[in-house]
């Protein structure tokens, strides 16, 4: 993790004037809006052993993070298919194996539900494979933010800030401009993401009919 403070270099000389504190805010909004749309932090969680009968698992990430999206979820190494929280209704099956979960948040926390309730304990079975984002109160950010995608994040900041009217820093044009770049960013490392950083071959194999 890094302190918030080793992007003010990055940040405070385009937006001079402003407190440190409302830079530092301005950073985690945008490192969480880039996050939400790059998920570019993403992490297995501990693997969970799911009691006979339960459906319900609370999703613990490390300190200073939240879910910002359930990318996978395996159930004794099976992968389980994604139902939206709304549009669930089948939740009074027999216990048998999981094949379902759904995402429901309580009090901003993400909580997992599996269906139908596992009728055996599978030691450690669930592994849940998620995106993270920052909480609001967080002081330190992902590694990564930083390494990789710093100029992305700050870019995001100086738009927040140079939204805010009648500072000596209110530039509505900058503002646009660094939305933009902030946004790009995040795109590029959703790509990175989804599909690595290495070269895949161009070439393809002929097939006979």
């Amino acid at each position: 993790m890094v302190n918030i403070s080793a992007f003010f270099p990055r940040l405070i000389p385009n937006v001079l004037g402003c407190p440190e504190p409302l830079a530092q805010q301005a950073l985690v909004d945008a490192a969480i809006t880039f996050c939400d749309q790059s998920l570019a932090v993403t992490i297995d969680l501990d693997p969970v052993t799911v009691p006979v009968g339960s459906t319900a698992v609370e999703l613990e990430t490390p300190d200073q993070t939240t879910v910002a999206q359930v990318l996978y979820v395996w159930y004794d190494k099976k992968v389980l298919n994604s139902v939206p929280y709304g549009q669930f209704t089948d939740i009074y099956r027999p216990n048998a194996t999981p094949t379902d979960y759904t995402v429901e948040y309580l009090d901003e926390v993400a909580n997992l539900r599996v269906y139908p309730a596992p009728s055996t304990a599978v030691d450690n079975g669930l592994v849940v494979r998620v995106a993270l984002r920052p909480t609001r109160a967080a002081t330190q950010l992902h590694d990564i933010l930083f390494q990789r995608y710093v100029d992305g994040i700050v870019a995001g900041a100086q738009s927040i800030l140079c939204a805010i009217p009648d500072q000596p820093f209110t530039d509505t044009a900058r503002s646009i401009a660094m939305g933009q770049r902030a946004r790009a960013a995040a795109n590029q490392a959703r790509a990175d993401m989804m599909f690595g950083r290495s070269q895949s071959s161009m070439s393809v194999q002929l097939r006979a009919f």
